[in-house]
């Protein structure tokens, strides 16, 4: 593993686990929403600086990039060796999701930037109810149709993440 992707509906736990993945391979995590929501940057309209902020990132020597951002995912995916598709169900996520905004304010998440506050947001939260329906679909179609020499983990609850870790983290200790 050198180049990892990591994708799932919104609080399925990528940030969480891309951070632990991180700590057990030694490898950079990237996480997206950070470099998206900054506000000195303009992403939300000028698409193409995006696109360029994550080529950049893709074409470093190593590392774990954590977000979904689908505009970029065939070239994330192209020069990723493993994708990881957080795939935890709705009545997991949702909570999570109200658990973030309620719970962690004024707080902000570890992996926002900084200024970034937490904010109920009616088109985010519908995206993230409608997830499992309508975007997973084209994720597994598209993950489906990777080059067999990419490695592809569709981890669906704690257990399995849980389970992930520690394999890697054994890997690791026996090399």
């Amino acid at each position: 593993m050198k180049h990892v992707a990591i994708i799932g509906s919104p609080g399925s736990g990528k940030s969480t686990f891309a951070r632990k993945l991180g700590a057990a391979t030694g490898l950079p995590v990237v996480h997206l929403d950070t470099e998206h929501h900054r506000q000195d940057k303009d992403y939300y309209t000028n698409i193409g600086s995006w696109d360029r902020y994550v080529l950049s990132e893709i074409k470093k020597e190593t590392w774990i990039i954590e977000g979904n951002f689908s505009s970029t995912f065939e070239q994330r995916f192209a020069k990723a060796d493993t994708i990881i598709y957080i795939d935890t169900p709705r009545w997991l996520t949702i909570p999570r999701l109200f658990r973030r905004l309620f719970h962690r304010s004024p707080e902000r998440r570890p992996e926002m930037p900084e200024g970034w506050s937490e904010k109920f947001n009616y088109k985010f939260f519908r995206y993230a109810w409608r997830f499992k329906y309508r975007r997973r679909p084209i994720y597994m179609d598209m993950l489906q149709q990777l080059p067999k020499t990419k490695s592809v983990y569709i981890l669906k609850n704690k257990r399995e993440v849980n389970n992930f870790l520690i394999n890697v983290m054994a890997q690791n200790n026996s090399e």
